[in-house]
């Protein structure tokens, strides 16, 4: 939302940081607006937004709600929504001088394009279903690790947020050992705990609509880091 809009500045009318926005503890004050400059919108609504569709529909396959042959279906919203729209909200965050935020939303932006480029090019490649699970169990491995650290960064962000990642650990979890040993059980217990993921994504992506909107905290999100006027 652009200034024409009359869109008020939470950052500039009220101390702190924006409850579980994804900008770090000094973004407020660096993005407060100053004469003649332009407030930068806030990306992260687009980036989680994206990410928890793409995440809805494909774990609506792996929870057993849809069978594997609604699979293409998923591919669209994992190119566009899960991967373009991440990478877009992670250049937002990348001029918003936000860290935190352009890794997250860069580097699941890189999973979801790796994702379709695996069920588009690659898997009809193996010689055998059990062959592609298998491989795909330790890519979701590494991502499983991958989510740790991010999570771990996380308790400097906010509650919603830390909650997103310790959830999408499960999944990534579950999903891996489900492909890995052949499991169909823990594929769809990881289904579940990813469509728990896409509900907290989504709140996630209203929290930072609303509020920025409304320019107070409407959507309650706690944030973990202390704002620029308390932090010693």
């Amino acid at each position: 939302m652009n200034a024409s809009h009359g869109s008020p500045n939470p950052g500039a009318t009220r101390k702190g940081r924006r409850p579980g926005s994804f900008t770090d503890p000094m973004a407020d004050e660096r993005l407060a607006p100053k004469a003649g400059t332009t407030t930068l919108a806030n990306p992260a609504a687009l980036g989680l937004a994206g990410f928890s569709l793409a995440n809805l529909l494909l774990n609506i396959v792996n929870a057993g709600f849809l069978t594997e042959s609604s699979l293409p279906a998923v591919l669209p919203l994992a190119l566009f929504a899960g991967g373009i729209a991440q990478l877009i909200a992670a250049v937002g965050e990348f001029y918003r001088g936000n860290t935190f935020g352009i890794t997250a939303f860069g580097s699941y932006g890189v999973f979801w394009l790796s994702l379709w480029a695996f069920f588009t090019f690659e898997q009809a490649q193996f010689p055998a279903p059990a062959l592609a699970n298998h491989t795909l169990a330790v890519f979701l491995l590494c991502w499983f690790i991958w989510t740790v650290l991010v999570w771990i960064a996380s308790f400097r962000v906010s509650v919603v947020l830390n909650l997103l990642f310790l959830d999408l650990m499960g999944v990534f979890a579950f999903q891996a050992a489900g492909f890995g040993f052949d499991n169909i059980t823990l594929v769809r217990v990881g289904g579940y705990l990813g469509l728990v993921l896409s509900a907290i994504g989504f709140y996630a992506a209203l929290e930072v609509i609303v509020n920025e909107t409304f320019g107070k905290a409407i959507v309650p999100n706690r944030a973990l880091a202390p704002s620029p006027e308390t932090d010693d």
